[in-house]
C-alpha cells in the first residue's frame, strides 16, 4: 500500500490534514498535461508565446518547488533538474542537452519556444512527469484532471467510480484490500494478490500510477486481472462500477457488547465513529469490538480523530522534513470501557494509525494477523489547468519511534488464517470483569 497507494489507488495512501487520501478506484492517469496544450493554444506567437513560454516554465518551477520543500526524503535540486532535462530530450533529443542543471532546463525550453511553440506542451508534460518520477517515491505522482475530479467526487459525493481496490507498489501492483462492496471483492480479488498484467499488458518495468492507469475504464466496461496468489497465477475479470465509500457501520452484539466497522476513512469517519460509540452506549453497550480488517485507509486527520477517541495524549509520532513531532490527540476520550480490535493483512495507512496509536493502551486489545505495513503521509497541491501533484510529506511512526513502513503491526493476539478473529477477540471481552 503504499508499499504504495491507492485508486482506491482509487491510494491510496494517506493524506495530511489538507488532502483527501482517496481510494481511487483506479481512475489514476497520469499522462499528459494536455492543460498546457488546451489552456495555452490560444497563444501562437510574439507576446503570446512568450506568455506560454512564462507559464511553463512557472508551472515547472512551482512543482520543483514543492517537491523541494515538502517531500520528506529532501530530493536534490540536481536530481529533479536531470529529471526534467530526461524528460525533454525523450520529445526533442537533438535540442536538449544532458545535464546542466535548471538552468540549461530553462534554456531549454525558450529555445523550444522559439522554434517549435506547438511542441511545448507535450515537452512540458514529460518534463514535469519525469521529474516527479525523479525523486523515487512511487506514491509520489501528477495526477491528471480524471485522477482530481474522481478525488472531488469521494470527497464531496461518497462515490467512485472503478473496481474499489486499493494498491500499493513493489516491482509490482499489490493489492492491500478490496473496499466493502467493490466489485473487485465480490470478484474475489483478496488482499496480498499481486497484479501482475491487465488485460494482458504486463505491469512489470511500469511506474506505480502507469499501472494502475492501466485499470482506469467507464462504468460498465471490464477489467482483466492476473494475479500471483501464493505462487498460483489467476485471471480474475472485474467489472467496473459506481459505488459508494464504505461508512461506519454499528450494531449490538449481544446486551452488552456493541461492534463498530470502519471499512474506509472518509472525510465525516471521526464524527461518525462518535455519534455511533454514543448511540452504543446508550443502549447500554460496556464492551466494544472495532473492526478494521480490510480498511486500506484513507483520511489521516480522521485516523487520529477515530484514535483520540479511545485514548487521549501522545498518539503516535509524525517524520517530516522539519523532524519528528508527537502527535496528541485532539479531544479527551470518550469511550473509556473496554475495546478489542481487529486487524488483518489488508490493515493498512489510517487503519495502521488507529491500531498503532491504541495499542499499548490499558483495557485495549488487538486481534488478527500482521497489518499491511503502509506508513506514509501525503499531501495534495492542485496545479493550473485542473491537475495536481501528490507529494509524500511525511511517515508515521509508533510512540516508541519505530517505523510500520514496509513492516506492519504485529497484534497483540495473532489469530491463524482460517480461524475467526471475531470469536477471539469475544471471548477476551467476556472474560473481563
Amino acid at each position: 500500500m503504499s508499499s504504495a497507494r491507492s485508486s482506491l489507488f482509487l491510494k491510496r495512501s494517506n493524506q495530511a490534514p489538507s488532502s483527501w487520501p482517496l481510494a481511487r478506484t483506479w481512475s489514476a492517469s497520469l499522462w499528459g498535461l494536455l492543460f498546457f496544450v488546451l489552456l495555452l493554444g490560444s497563444f501562437t506567437s510574439g507576446a503570446g508565446a512568450d506568455a506560454r513560454g512564462d507559464y511553463v516554465l512557472a508551472t515547472l518551477r512551482q512543482v520543483r518547488d514543492l517537491l523541494l520543500e515538502e517531500h520528506v526524503d529532501a530530493p536534490s535540486e540536481a536530481r529533479l533538474s536531470a529529471g526534467a532535462l530526461a524528460g525533454l530530450c525523450e520529445i526533442r533529443p537533438d535540442h536538449v542537452p544532458a545535464s546542466g542543471g535548471w538552468p540549461a532546463l530553462e534554456e531549454a525550453l525558450q529555445a523550444l519556444q522559439a522554434r517549435e511553440p506547438q511542441a511545448l506542451g507535450a515537452a512540458a508534460e514529460r518534463a514535469i512527469l519525469r521529474m516527479v518520477e525523479a525523486v523515487a517515491d512511487p506514491y509520489t505522482a501528477l495526477l491528471n484532471r480524471q485522477d482530481m475530479v474522481a478525488d472531488r467526487q469521494a470527497r464531496e459525493q461518497g462515490t467512485l467510480t472503478g473496481i474499489g481496490v486499493e494498491l500499493a507498489w513493489d516491482s509490482t501492483l499489490v493489492v492491500v484490500a478490496c473496499l466493502d462492496g467493490s466489485s473487485a471483492r465480490a470478484a474475489g480479488v483478496l488482499s496480498g494478490d499481486r497484479i501482475v498484467a491487465v488485460d494482458g499488458r504486463a505491469v512489470r518495468g511500469l511506474s506505480f500510477y502507469r499501472a494502475g492507469d492501466l485499470l482506469t475504464g467507464p462504468e460498465g466496461s471490464s477489467v482483466l486481472l492476473e494475479v500471483e496468489r501464493r505462487g498460483r497465477f489467476l485471471k480474475i475479470p472485474v467489472p467496473r462500477r459506481r459505488f459508494r465509500i464504505p461508512g461506519v457501520q454499528a450494531r449490538l452484539l449481544g446486551s452488552r457488547v456493541g461492534l463498530v466497522r470502519l471499512g474506509y476513512f472518509g472525510p465525516e469517519a471521526g464524527g461518525q465513529t462518535r455519534k455511533a460509540l454514543e448511540a452504543l452506549a446508550a443502549r447500554g453497550a460496556s464492551r466494544l469490538v472495532l473492526d478494521l480488517r480490510t480498511n486500506p485507509g484513507g483520511d489521516f486527520q480522521q485516523g487520529l480523530q477515530v484514535a483520540g477517541l479511545f485514548r487521549g495524549g501522545e498518539l503516535l509520532r509524525v517524520q517530516t522534513r522539519a523532524g519528528t513531532r508527537k502527535v496528541l490527540a485532539p479531544a479527551e476520550p470518550v469511550w473509556r470501557a473496554p475495546v478489542a480490535v481487529l486487524v488483518d493483512q489488508g490493515t493498512a495507512s489510517a487503519g495502521e494509525i488507529v491500531a498503532q496509536a491504541l495499542k499499548g493502551t490499558p483495557g485495549i486489545r488487538i486481534f488478527g494477523r500482521r497489518t499491511f505495513g503502509k506508513a506514509v503521509i501525503q499531501t495534495l497541491h492542485p496545479l493550473p489547468g485542473g491537475y495536481g501533484v501528490r507529494i509524500t510529506t511525511g511517515r508515521y511512526r509508533g510512540r516508541d519511534g519505530a517505523s510500520l513502513d514496509k513492516v506492519g503491526l504485529q497484534p497483540d493476539q495473532v489469530v491463524p488464517a482460517g480461524a475467526e478473529a471475531l470469536d477471539r477477540a469475544l471471548a477476551w471481552l467476556a472474560g473481563l470483569r
